[in-house]
């Protein structure tokens, strides 16, 4: 399996092969990445854009698995600590500290299968508040989660925020797993119809071991969770 480094403040040739010479660009290595590779992500904040659009999200692959926690210079996944060099994937692609502008979805996983994997991450600062005729631009904070059976472990989702359901995490017809997860802070706002402030699961069957919720919150019904016609 090849490996595919990415470290914000690499300064080599920016293609991913070593740490020295590492993608600076979290997306650039997701699209970049042969099949069947590891993504290593040094400890930093990562945003989905260095543009204003909102749209903007970390798209999961198939057969790509994506790993935060490093320092920067390991030669093993077994070296790396997410205590100490914590890997943060945030929204905030605007103004600092002002949600407004936020990115719609910190991470989307549409269509995938288990062999997608996102482990050793913070999610932050997602805000899906705008109208669509769909609405999943109001749905889905920190992961959209669709028609995608992704693989999400030791991860923290903390402080994103939704319009309408799943302020952490939104899933639609999906099994995902979940191993090792933190939801806090989370928030769905609508005053009428906002639910599930950590998750909101639809037509889905998540696994869940290990998974803590801590202030999450809902307008509406279920703070933590809100299940519609799942398991």
């Amino acid at each position: 399996m090849a490996t595919v480094y990415v470290s914000k403040n690499a300064t080599g040739s920016n293609n991913g092969t070593s740490w020295g010479n590492a993608y600076t660009d979290l997306q650039t290595a997701l699209n970049n990445a042969p099949f069947g590779s590891e993504i290593w992500v040094a400890q930093g904040t990562y945003t989905p854009t260095n543009t204003s659009d909102r749209a903007a999200s970390f798209r999961l692959k198939n057969s790509l698995e994506v790993y935060g926690g490093f320092a920067g210079a390991e030669n093993s996944r077994e070296q790396r600590n997410l205590t100490i060099y914590p890997t943060v994937l945030s929204g905030d692609i605007g103004v600092v500290g002002d949600n407004s502008d936020n990115s719609v979805h910190v991470v989307t996983a549409t269509d995938l299968s288990s062999t997608a994997i996102l482990d050793g991450f913070t999610i932050q600062g997602g805000n899906a508040n705008i109208n669509d005729p769909a609405n999943a631009y109001e749905r889905g904070g920190g992961i959209y989660n669709l028609r995608s059976d992704a693989v999400f472990s030791n991860l923290t989702i903390a402080g994103n925020t939704s319009l309408l359901s799943g302020g952490g995490l939104y899933n639609e017809l999906s099994q995902p797993r979940l191993f090792n997860v933190t939801f806090s802070n989370n928030v769905v706002s609508d005053p009428g119809n906002g639910d599930g402030g950590g998750i909101y699961n639809v037509s889905s069957n998540p696994l869940l071991e290990n998974v803590r919720m801590q202030n999450n919150t809902a307008r509406d019904d279920g703070g933590a969770i809100f299940n519609q016609g799942s398991n």
